[in-house]
């Protein structure tokens, strides 16, 4: 969690990557800039070096007696200034090397968070799809469910005038057909749930229904798990829907 206790996604280790790794390369070209400077200095000094070599030597060809305590002098001097030159542009290099080496590992790391994120995104669209295909699929139950409960309505009513039956009694028929009726409801509910259990088993739906004492259908031989709105074997509910589409 971030430090006000919000939740920290995957885009904000994305971003925190991104700047560490702007952060490194500014480092760098500020190292790059001072090594520079300093290979610029060491060449001064060699070339200052040369000089006064070539001035001493001059000196001994010219036999003439001169002092060189002082050039000497000079020359260790200078020496020790190269000297020390040297090492400044020594450790600048480590440390340009050390930074180039954050650098790309702080580069690999954005890079994998981009990817993580990549799929995180990708597996958020996939679930979200399959979620609005389930609830698709529930509408389009729940409009056939209405269908047949209107068309056996009008099936019951019919058998009741056949039969002479009043509206207060209820023919033995007529209960056959409401049991008939609640198990091929039941029964294409049940599979529509063990579609979606196929395609949706994040949603855990078998020990959902578990709790409440069903258990989902054993899939048909021979049969395709392609879709919430797949084929089913024809039943009496399922043409009565027919009927009313």
């Amino acid at each position: 969690k971030a430090e006000d206790g919000e939740e920290v996604t995957q885009a904000y280790y994305v971003i925190k990557a991104a700047q560490e790794r702007e952060e490194l390369q500014r480092k760098g070209d500020e190292l790059d800039t001072k090594i520079r400077k300093a290979e610029k200095e060491v060449r001064a000094l060699e070339k200052s070096l040369e000089k006064l070599g070539l001035k001493n030597t001059e000196y001994a060809r010219s036999f003439k007696k001169v002092d060189n305590k002082q050039g000497y002098e000079e020359r260790a001097a200078l020496r020790q200034k190269l000297d020390r030159a040297y090492d400044r542009l020594k450790f600048k290099r480590n440390e340009e090397k050390n930074v180039a080496g954050d650098i790309e590992s702080s580069e690999m790391r954005l890079q994998n968070l981009e990817h993580e994120q990549s799929n995180l995104e990708a597996r958020m669209d996939d679930l979200e799809r399959r979620r609005s295909e389930a609830e698709s699929a529930l509408r389009d139950q729940n409009e056939k469910s209405q269908r047949a409960g209107r068309r056996l309505q009008k099936l019951r009513s019919e058998m009741r005038v056949s039969l002479g039956v009043s509206a207060m009694d209820t023919p033995a028929e007529e209960i056959d057909l409401q049991l008939a009726e609640v198990r091929e409801i039941n029964g294409s509910m049940l599979e529509e749930l063990r579609v979606l259990a196929e395609e949706a088993p994040g949603l855990d739906v078998a020990a959902t229904l578990r709790e409440v004492g069903l258990q989902l259908p054993r899939p048909l031989v021979g049969s395709r798990g392609g879709g919430l709105t797949g084929s089913r074997t024809p039943s009496r509910a399922s043409s009565v829907t027919s009927e009313t589409s």
